[in-house]
């Protein structure tokens, strides 16, 4: 007697939470559906329409004062006692470029660097007419981080510094 009492309650919320889970929108692999817009959930990271976790070793970056680039995805593959082997990526997990930096510790923390292009192994373009190569400098910080400079150098010249940019990777 008491169950069918509850038949028809536990009838109507199936039915009401069907109609509900029909609405929720659709989000691409690793967004979460919030207020009927998808978002990359904390814990995991955005770039290039990807939303994913990092792997081990690999840093994320946002770089919104950069030019030709915002974000993307550091990943370190190799210590060696004079240099650092890496892979980074604009979001999908597919590598774009693998290469080695020059590593170095100082009094005042570990650093990386490779003096020639380190973001994109292009030139970018910085205004009409004016391209940079860029050239990266990192030093390890206290919280795991990356503090970053990028120097974009002009093809012209004496290699002249054209526009830069700092930013830091984080875990």
């Amino acid at each position: 007697m008491k169950f069918s009492k509850l038949i028809i309650p536990l009838t109507a919320a199936a039915i009401l939470f069907s109609i509900a889970a029909c609405d929720k929108k659709k989000c691409a692999d690793g967004y979460v559906s919030v207020d009927d817009q998808c978002e990359c959930p904390d814990g995991r990271f955005e770039a290039q329409g990807v939303c994913r976790e990092l792997a081990p070793n690999e840093y994320y970056a946002a770089m919104p004062d950069c030019p030709c680039q915002d974000t993307f995805f550091f990943k370190i593959i190799e210590f060696g006692s004079d240099h650092v082997r890496y892979r980074h990526n604009m979001g999908s997990g597919v590598s774009i470029s693998e290469g080695i930096l020059s590593y170095y510790k100082t009094p005042s923390g570990d650093s990386i660097a490779n003096g020639t292009d380190f973001v994109s192994y292009r030139y970018c373009d910085i205004s009409p007419g004016i391209r940079g190569l860029p050239r990266f400098y990192g030093k390890f910080q206290s919280d795991g981080s990356i503090k970053v400079k990028v120097l974009y150098v002009s093809d012209i010249g004496e290699f002249p510094v054209v526009d830069s940019c700092e930013f830091v990777m984080r875990r």
